[in-house]
């Protein structure tokens, strides 16, 4: 499952903004994977029908709706990233961490709604390089190094695809 996660990311990382739409379904499938295993002792083909189906929703969600899809991600990448901060940091706050993953997911459509071109650039850099990350078994501090590197490329990556998008559509 490492495997899929991480070319879930790496798809993320590169082709977030341009299809935000798969930026949906794949942080959809990481989010239910990861909360399917908290919650359900179901077997793992049990939790992968949950992840697919949170994935799948995520993607007719993304592509019918694609506006509101926008904030979506954004709540969906600022809620996934804080999840991921409060356990690097091993923030342990209880029953209060909803409210700050809730709050990381508001501010997320926030940046959405302000920029949204470079808000998808940024987030889906940003969420594509942290399920990366959590896909590869290394030490907490190689990991965040691996972070911020993929992080970097990704965004050059995506603001140059943006840029030459932007003047193709111009000439």
């Amino acid at each position: 499952m490492l495997v899929f996660n991480a070319l879930i990311g790496f798809s993320i990382l590169i082709l977030g903004r341009q299809l935000f739409w798969v930026t949906i379904a794949g942080l959809g499938f990481v989010l239910g994977m990861n909360y399917a295993t908290q919650f359900f002792q179901g077997t793992p083909e049990t939790i992968l029908m949950i992840s697919l189906a949170a994935g799948i929703v995520g993607a007719i969600l993304g592509y019918a709706l694609q506006r509101a899809a926008a904030g979506l991600v954004g709540f969906l990448a600022g809620w996934y990233l804080t999840t991921m901060l409060l356990n690097t940091i091993n923030l342990n706050i209880g029953q209060y961490s909803i409210f700050l993953t809730i709050l990381g997911g508001l501010i997320g459509i926030g940046l959405i709604s302000l920029l949204f071109d470079w808000s998808l650039i940024l987030l889906s850099t940003l969420a594509g390089s942290a399920i990366i990350t959590q896909s590869i078994p290394f030490t907490p501090q190689t990991q965040i190094a691996i972070f911020i590197i993929l992080f970097v490329l990704g965004f050059i990556i995506q603001a140059i695809l943006f840029i030459n998008e932007k003047s193709d559509f111009k000439s």
